[in-house]
């Protein structure tokens, strides 16, 4: 009888917490789509040279801080910086705080009007989720506009590359080529770890993230990758390229036309 009751008791106790992790998430799946959540953004007073503090709620649909983000979804959150120039971005990892929160720091250097991106960093193409304005001092510099590259050949480490696509359309899935030369022995357009090539694209009134990876394409002349934009309008562009497992960097500016 005393092994009934003791059974009975421990059934009870795990079929309780097995009712409470259900209904505050296991933390094993994400409860709702990032792109479908709402962000809760506090940043401290900004200035230049100071080390500046932005936190950020990722909220459900009832405005609570979202669960359910397990460990590989918590690290794939990043937050992108594009200064008021776009000369360059700065790609940070926050922290998590639990319940949704993240927190990282930055020092601004510019005068100007900074804009920050959320999205999810994966294999897959994402586009951003949230975004949010930090302005630096009263007097904001003018931005300079963008100009699309009339010529797309660069040379990224020993290799001569040209970078290559029909006319670019919103809301379309393009793809962009970069064709490296035929002489030379094989291409492996790795890390040494494994990584391929990634790029991001921001619009130039930067209201729109794209982030994307290449195409693995071993062995090959040819690096390709497919990017959907959100926007029409000119896009800054920065790529990460691994060839023969060395880093490199470039950008570009391309011009996004309307679907028709």
């Amino acid at each position: 009888m005393r092994n009934i009751t003791l059974g009975m008791t421990v059934l009870f106790l795990v079929l309780l917490v097995a009712a409470y992790v259900h209904k505050q998430g296991s933390g094993t799946e994400r409860t709702v789509s990032l792109m479908k959540s709402g962000v809760k953004w506090e940043v401290e007073t900004a200035a230049i040279g100071k080390k500046t503090k932005v936190s950020f709620i990722i909220q459900d649909d009832k405005g609570k801080g979202l669960r359910g983000l397990n460990d590989e979804k918590q690290n794939e959150i990043r937050a992108v910086i594009v200064p008021p120039d776009m000369k360059e971005y700065i790609e940070i990892q926050p922290s998590f705080l639990g319940k949704g929160a993240f927190m990282f720091t930055h020092i601004f250097k510019q005068k100007g009007e900074y804009a920050v991106f959320l999205y999810e960093k994966n294999k897959n193409m994402r586009q951003s989720f949230a975004n949010t304005r930090i302005t630096i001092g009263q007097d904001s510099e003018k931005q300079q506009s963008l100009v699309p590259d009339s010529l797309l050949t660069t040379e990224i480490g020993p290799y001569k590359t040209s970078l290559v696509f029909d006319a670019l359309r919103v809301g379309k899935m393009e793809t962009l080529t970069f064709q490296f030369p035929d002489k030379g022995g094989r291409l492996r357009f790795r890390s040494e770890s494994g990584e391929l090539p990634s790029f991001l694209f921001v619009n130039e009134s930067k209201r729109s993230l794209v982030h994307t990876v290449a195409q693995d394409q071993e062995g090959k002349k040819e690096l390709s990758l497919a990017v959907t934009f959100p926007e029409e309008g000119l896009y800054k562009m920065w790529g990460t390229f691994y060839v023969n497992g060395r880093e490199y960097h470039r950008d570009f500016v391309v011009q996004v036309g309307s679907k028709n």
